[in-house]
Protein backbone atom coordinates (compact mmCIF):
# COMPACT_ATOMS: atom_id res chain seq x y z
CA UNK A 1 0.00 0.00 0.00
CA UNK A 2 1.20 3.12 -1.00
CA UNK A 3 0.08 6.26 0.99
CA UNK A 4 0.61 10.34 -1.07
CA UNK A 5 0.61 12.96 0.88
CA UNK A 6 -1.92 15.18 -1.10
CA UNK A 7 -0.96 18.43 1.37
CA UNK A 8 2.38 18.67 3.09
CA UNK A 9 1.90 18.40 6.80
CA UNK A 10 2.68 21.82 7.43
CA UNK A 11 4.40 23.22 10.66
CA UNK A 12 2.72 26.16 12.09
CA UNK A 13 3.60 28.07 15.50
CA UNK A 14 6.53 29.80 17.35
CA UNK A 15 8.51 27.17 18.58
CA UNK A 16 8.38 23.39 18.97
CA UNK A 17 8.93 22.26 23.00
CA UNK A 18 12.63 21.16 23.97
CA UNK A 19 13.81 22.44 21.04
CA UNK A 20 13.20 26.48 21.29
CA UNK A 21 13.02 29.13 23.44
CA UNK A 22 9.32 30.81 24.30
CA UNK A 23 8.00 33.83 23.34
CA UNK A 24 8.80 35.85 26.66
CA UNK A 25 5.90 38.60 27.33
CA UNK A 26 7.11 39.26 30.79
CA UNK A 27 10.29 39.59 32.43
CA UNK A 28 10.96 41.51 35.41
CA UNK A 29 13.66 40.92 38.53
CA UNK A 30 14.37 37.54 37.37
CA UNK A 31 11.22 36.46 37.13
CA UNK A 32 10.22 35.50 33.22
CA UNK A 33 6.75 34.35 31.59
CA UNK A 34 6.63 33.00 27.80
CA UNK A 35 4.19 30.96 25.63
CA UNK A 36 4.84 28.53 23.69
CA UNK A 37 2.85 27.21 20.13
CA UNK A 38 3.34 24.76 17.61
CA UNK A 39 1.10 22.61 15.50
CA UNK A 40 0.89 20.77 12.56
CA UNK A 41 -1.75 19.79 9.82
CA UNK A 42 -1.49 17.62 7.10
CA UNK A 43 -4.09 15.78 4.55
CA UNK A 44 -3.33 12.30 3.24
CA UNK A 45 -4.89 9.96 0.64
CA UNK A 46 -4.53 6.51 -0.16
CA UNK A 47 -5.73 4.46 -2.92
CA UNK A 48 -5.74 1.24 -0.86
CA UNK A 49 -6.00 0.97 2.63
CA UNK A 50 -4.67 -1.64 5.36
CA UNK A 51 -8.01 -3.11 5.46
CA UNK A 52 -9.02 -3.68 1.82
CA UNK A 53 -11.59 -1.50 2.38
CA UNK A 54 -10.40 1.09 -0.93
CA UNK A 55 -9.34 4.07 -0.59
CA UNK A 56 -9.10 7.09 2.23
CA UNK A 57 -8.65 10.12 2.28
CA UNK A 58 -8.55 11.99 5.86
CA UNK A 59 -7.01 15.23 7.29
CA UNK A 60 -5.19 15.62 10.39
CA UNK A 61 -4.38 19.00 12.50
CA UNK A 62 -3.38 19.76 16.27
CA UNK A 63 -2.26 23.26 17.94
CA UNK A 64 -0.79 22.53 21.71
CA UNK A 65 0.42 25.78 23.65
CA UNK A 66 2.07 26.12 26.83
CA UNK A 67 2.77 28.55 29.46
CA UNK A 68 6.06 28.61 30.95
CA UNK A 69 7.85 30.14 33.58
CA UNK A 70 10.86 30.57 35.86
CA UNK A 71 12.17 32.61 38.41
CA UNK A 72 15.09 32.09 41.14
CA UNK A 73 15.22 30.16 43.96
CA UNK A 74 17.96 29.94 46.23
CA UNK A 75 21.02 28.64 44.19
CA UNK A 76 19.39 27.71 41.14
CA UNK A 77 15.40 28.92 39.44
CA UNK A 78 12.39 26.96 39.47
CA UNK A 79 10.80 26.69 36.56
CA UNK A 80 7.37 25.28 34.87
CA UNK A 81 4.58 24.92 32.34
CA UNK A 82 0.77 24.38 31.90
CA UNK A 83 -0.15 23.63 28.49
CA UNK A 84 -3.30 22.45 26.60
CA UNK A 85 -3.30 20.69 23.29
CA UNK A 86 -6.34 20.35 20.64
CA UNK A 87 -6.03 17.57 17.83
CA UNK A 88 -8.16 15.98 15.51
CA UNK A 89 -9.16 13.62 12.59
CA UNK A 90 -11.66 14.37 9.90
CA UNK A 91 -12.64 12.46 6.70
CA UNK A 92 -12.41 8.93 6.32
CA UNK A 93 -10.02 7.76 9.08
CA UNK A 94 -6.39 6.70 8.70
CA UNK A 95 -5.53 3.91 6.26
CA UNK A 96 -4.64 1.57 9.26
CA UNK A 97 -8.36 1.76 10.87
CA UNK A 98 -6.84 3.54 13.79
CA UNK A 99 -9.19 6.60 13.27
CA UNK A 100 -12.61 7.03 11.88
CA UNK A 101 -12.55 10.54 11.15
CA UNK A 102 -15.07 11.60 13.89
CA UNK A 103 -12.14 11.93 16.74
CA UNK A 104 -12.22 15.91 18.39
CA UNK A 105 -10.15 15.97 21.49
CA UNK A 106 -8.94 18.88 24.03
CA UNK A 107 -6.51 18.03 27.05
CA UNK A 108 -4.33 19.13 29.42
CA UNK A 109 -0.73 18.38 27.95
CA UNK A 110 1.35 20.12 30.27
CA UNK A 111 1.60 20.27 34.09
CA UNK A 112 5.01 20.11 35.57
CA UNK A 113 7.31 22.45 37.89
CA UNK A 114 11.20 21.99 38.48
CA UNK A 115 14.29 23.63 39.96
CA UNK A 116 18.02 23.83 38.26
CA UNK A 117 20.80 24.82 39.73
CA UNK A 118 23.00 27.43 38.99
CA UNK A 119 25.02 26.63 36.04
CA UNK A 120 22.43 23.19 35.78
CA UNK A 121 25.14 20.68 37.76
CA UNK A 122 21.20 19.17 38.85
CA UNK A 123 17.66 19.49 37.54
CA UNK A 124 14.77 17.50 38.96
CA UNK A 125 11.48 18.15 37.99
CA UNK A 126 7.92 16.47 38.43
CA UNK A 127 4.26 16.22 36.61
CA UNK A 128 2.71 15.89 32.67
CA UNK A 129 5.74 16.31 30.77
CA UNK A 130 7.52 15.07 27.81
CA UNK A 131 10.68 13.16 28.16
CA UNK A 132 12.98 11.29 25.30
CA UNK A 133 15.93 9.01 26.38
CA UNK A 134 18.72 9.62 23.86
CA UNK A 135 17.61 9.82 20.60
CA UNK A 136 14.71 8.26 21.14
CA UNK A 137 14.95 4.56 19.66
CA UNK A 138 13.68 3.42 23.26
CA UNK A 139 11.79 6.47 25.01
CA UNK A 140 10.49 9.15 23.24
CA UNK A 141 7.69 10.96 24.98
CA UNK A 142 4.06 8.95 25.50
CA UNK A 143 3.43 8.89 21.72
CA UNK A 144 0.35 6.89 19.83
CA UNK A 145 -2.82 8.53 19.35
CA UNK A 146 -5.59 6.26 18.86
CA UNK A 147 -8.76 7.24 17.75
CA UNK A 148 -12.38 5.60 17.80
CA UNK A 149 -11.87 3.20 14.56
CA UNK A 150 -11.34 0.22 16.84
CA UNK A 151 -14.64 1.41 18.66
CA UNK A 152 -16.27 -1.50 17.40
CA UNK A 153 -13.75 -4.09 18.97
CA UNK A 154 -15.20 -3.35 22.27
CA UNK A 155 -11.94 -1.68 23.48
CA UNK A 156 -10.94 1.85 24.35
CA UNK A 157 -8.35 2.95 22.86
CA UNK A 158 -9.56 6.82 21.99
CA UNK A 159 -6.42 9.45 22.75
CA UNK A 160 -8.23 11.86 20.38
CA UNK A 161 -6.74 11.19 16.93
CA UNK A 162 -4.38 12.71 14.71
CA UNK A 163 -2.41 9.23 14.62
CA UNK A 164 0.11 10.21 11.67
CA UNK A 165 1.04 13.51 13.63
CA UNK A 166 1.74 12.05 17.00
CA UNK A 167 0.07 15.00 18.60
CA UNK A 168 0.35 14.22 22.70
CA UNK A 169 3.81 13.46 23.87
CA UNK A 170 3.34 13.82 27.53
CA UNK A 171 3.67 11.01 30.17
CA UNK A 172 0.58 11.52 32.44
CA UNK A 173 3.08 11.94 35.35
CA UNK A 174 6.86 12.01 36.12
CA UNK A 175 9.53 12.66 38.44
CA UNK A 176 12.79 13.04 36.29
CA UNK A 177 16.58 13.75 37.60
CA UNK A 178 19.25 15.31 35.08
CA UNK A 179 22.76 15.69 36.66
CA UNK A 180 24.57 17.18 34.15
CA UNK A 181 28.92 18.48 35.55
CA UNK A 182 31.49 19.77 33.66
CA UNK A 183 32.95 17.35 31.38
CA UNK A 184 31.85 14.68 29.29
CA UNK A 185 29.74 12.48 31.58
CA UNK A 186 25.70 13.07 32.27
CA UNK A 187 22.90 11.15 33.48
CA UNK A 188 19.46 11.08 34.19
CA UNK A 189 17.33 9.23 36.77
CA UNK A 190 13.97 8.94 35.62
CA UNK A 191 9.79 7.54 36.82
CA UNK A 192 7.57 7.49 34.39
CA UNK A 193 3.61 7.00 34.35
CA UNK A 194 1.67 6.46 30.82
CA UNK A 195 -1.92 7.73 30.72
CA UNK A 196 -2.17 6.45 27.28
CA UNK A 197 -4.88 3.39 27.14
CA UNK A 198 -2.52 2.21 24.13
CA UNK A 199 0.13 1.39 26.74
CA UNK A 200 -2.01 0.19 29.18
CA UNK A 201 -1.30 3.22 31.64
CA UNK A 202 2.65 1.43 31.61
CA UNK A 203 4.50 2.99 34.47
CA UNK A 204 8.72 2.36 34.92
CA UNK A 205 11.83 3.88 35.85
CA UNK A 206 15.34 3.81 35.12
CA UNK A 207 18.84 5.36 34.63
CA UNK A 208 20.85 6.48 32.12
CA UNK A 209 24.16 7.15 31.96
CA UNK A 210 25.80 9.21 28.86
CA UNK A 211 29.25 10.18 27.84
CA UNK A 212 29.31 13.11 25.08
CA UNK A 213 31.92 13.77 22.64
CA UNK A 214 32.08 16.48 20.28
CA UNK A 215 34.30 14.61 18.09
CA UNK A 216 32.49 11.09 18.10
CA UNK A 217 29.55 12.12 19.04
CA UNK A 218 26.81 10.21 22.21
CA UNK A 219 27.76 6.96 23.76
CA UNK A 220 25.32 5.96 26.47
CA UNK A 221 24.28 3.67 28.51
CA UNK A 222 20.73 2.64 30.33
CA UNK A 223 18.49 0.17 32.52
CA UNK A 224 14.73 0.32 33.21
CA UNK A 225 12.51 -1.85 34.57
CA UNK A 226 8.51 -1.91 33.73
CA UNK A 227 6.55 -1.49 37.32
CA UNK A 228 2.77 -1.57 36.77
CA UNK A 229 0.51 -2.29 33.70
CA UNK A 230 -3.30 -2.17 33.62
CA UNK A 231 -3.04 -5.91 32.62
CA UNK A 232 -6.43 -6.50 30.12
CA UNK A 233 -6.89 -2.89 29.24
CA UNK A 234 -6.71 -1.32 25.85
CA UNK A 235 -5.78 -4.03 23.16
CA UNK A 236 -4.34 -6.30 26.19
CA UNK A 237 -1.03 -6.80 23.99
CA UNK A 238 1.67 -5.02 27.00
CA UNK A 239 0.34 -7.59 29.61
CA UNK A 240 3.87 -9.27 29.58
CA UNK A 241 5.37 -6.13 30.14
CA UNK A 242 4.73 -6.08 33.95
CA UNK A 243 8.16 -6.82 35.37
CA UNK A 244 10.23 -6.50 31.98
CA UNK A 245 14.39 -5.04 32.13
CA UNK A 246 15.70 -3.56 29.44
CA UNK A 247 19.70 -2.83 29.45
Amino acid sequence: MRIQTTLAAVLAGLATLGSAQAADFYERDGTTLGFNVDGMAGAFSTREDYLGEGGKQWREAFMHGVLVGKTRAGNGELYGGLGAIAQGTWGDGDAGGYTNGRERDVDLEDAYLGWRSAGGLLDFSFGRQQFQLGDGFLIAGDRINLGKGLDALGVDVDRGGAYYLAAKKSFGNTAIVRVDPDGPVRGDAFWLQSNNPYHQDTELGGLNVEYVSETHGTLGLSWMKVLDVDKGAGLGIFDRRDGMRVT
